[in-house]
């Protein structure tokens, strides 16, 4: 039995390819529908609207057997041992699909998987130009007075308190590892500008929860808002590309 990856109705075919481009770009598409993701790994078309069959390799992990929660829910799916090397890259792919699209992951054994759509708040703009510190702080601050700037040499760092619960962090400085999804724009290449935008929860245990009470939920809600707001704005003054915490490609019209 494979995994299985469920969209809604209203995400295309063309839309989950988008995706799994920004995270393999050579990925390469059949006649039939079929994504030929690595080598070993591909999403063939379902019978269902929505529906992709995940066919990899099976590669579990025995020493993560009986671990903790973790925010994607396997160690609940795989108790004899997470997914792992080419499985778990995959399968990570293909959680972030769901989380993305609002869909799910059925695993192998029948699990289903249904990452809520803030879970990830974080945001990275991809820019060519640096803003000074203090530029970037009065920018932010037209958004909230709570926001300070610590800087360190070429680098610096703003901390936007938000409600309670947690805040958020920007980090700018040089890019090094270029995102897969700008790996073909010659500019991001020779060199970029990073605007890391993150989401810091005072409890650490938020970040490895797979099915967050009411108000985790509200947390994130207000952390993935606000996030966006901050790179809107960010975005705005810089210009650039704007990914997701997983490395997919955001419309920047869709942060405001």
């Amino acid at each position: 039995m494979n995994h299985r990856l469920q969209v809604p109705e209203a995400i295309s075919a063309e839309d989950v390819e988008l995706l799994v481009l920004n995270r393999y770009p050579r990925a390469e598409k059949d006649e039939d529908g079929t994504l030929r993701i690595t080598r070993h790994s591909r999403l063939v078309p379902g019978e269902k609207t929505g529906e992709w069959i995940v066919e990899t390799l099976t590669e579990r992990n025995p020493e993560t057997a009986g671990a903790d929660e973790d925010r994607r829910g396997f160690a609940r799916a795989f108790p004899e041992g997470a997914p792992w090397r080419e499985e778990g890259r995959i399968l990570d792919l293909v959680h972030a699909i769901a989380r993305r699209t609002g869909g799910e992951l059925i695993t192998d054994n029948g699990v289903c998987l249904s990452p809520h759509r803030y879970s990830v708040p974080d945001l990275h703009i991809v820019a060519g130009e640096q803003l000074q510190g203090q530029d970037a702080l009065e920018l932010v601050r037209a958004l909230t007075p709570t926001v300070e700037l610590k800087e360190d040499g070429e680098r610096y760092l703003l901390s936007v308190t938000i409600g309670k619960g947690g805040h958020v962090e920007v980090e700018v400085g040089a890019g090094d590892s270029v995102p897969s999804a700008l790996l073909s724009v010659d500019w991001v290449r020779e060199g970029f500008v990073s605007y890391r935008v993150t989401y810091v929860p005072d409890d650490e245990v938020e970040l490895v929860t797979e099915k967050p009470d009411r108000a985790t939920v509200q947390r994130w809600r207000e952390a993935f808002y606000a996030c966006g707001a901050i790179a809107h704005v960010l975005h705005e003054e810089v210009g650039g590309y704007v990914l997701d915490g997983d490395e997919f490609l955001v419309d920047p019209a869709d942060l405001s």
